[in-house]
């Protein structure tokens, strides 16, 4: 089976989480004063689930990177989409939280089902041969000195390059 779907679901998301998370640990508090959302009151309640976004990002891109090797790490990606949409849609539809939530909550229960879809294709194949060759090795652990495909991994290390100068910063 070809998973060049499956790839671009998750580098999407990856970049999509990824990205949320470095917006909200850069400008967070500048957020909620433009939504007109009492701010917290402290910038760590903000910073850390900004960080939890981009671990997540950088999670999604390894799945990209090989969907059958990192396939049971979907079912974590599943979670998190699963519990930031309860937990929004249940606060909004019952003690009104601002609306400024509710856009990434439809957007997470979109990536919810787009994981599942992608779990269930996994599958692993009755024969080798239905396995792309560049996926064949990287799913089996045989040397990959043969993989063609791009290296979704070095994404994964310009997140991180990228994000750890701003964690020596202060913003406020």
């Amino acid at each position: 089976m070809k998973t060049g779907w499956i790839k671009t679901i998750f580098i999407i998301s990856g970049i999509y989480d990824g990205g949320l998370g470095v917006i909200f640990l850069v400008a967070g508090m500048p957020l909620f004063d433009l939504f007109n959302v009492t701010r917290p009151n402290h910038i760590g309640y903000i910073q850390f689930p900004a960080l939890i976004l981009i671990i997540f990002g950088v999670m999604f891109l390894r799945i990209a990177g090989d969907p059958y090797r990192f396939r049971e790490l979907i079912w974590y990606g599943a979670g998190l989409k699963l519990a930031y949409s309860g937990v929004v849609f249940y606060h909004y539809f019952t003690a009104g939280l601002p609306f400024m939530w509710v856009p990434f909550a439809i957007l997470d229960l979109l990536f919810l089902i787009l994981y599942m879809i992608c779990w269930a294709s996994l599958r692993r194949p009755v024969s080798t041969a239905d396995i792309p060759e560049a996926d064949y090795f990287s799913a089996r652990s045989f040397s990959t000195s043969a993989r063609t495909s791009f290296d979704i991994g070095s994404m994964a290390d310009i997140y991180f390059a990228a994000i750890l100068p701003l964690l020596s910063t202060r913003y406020f």
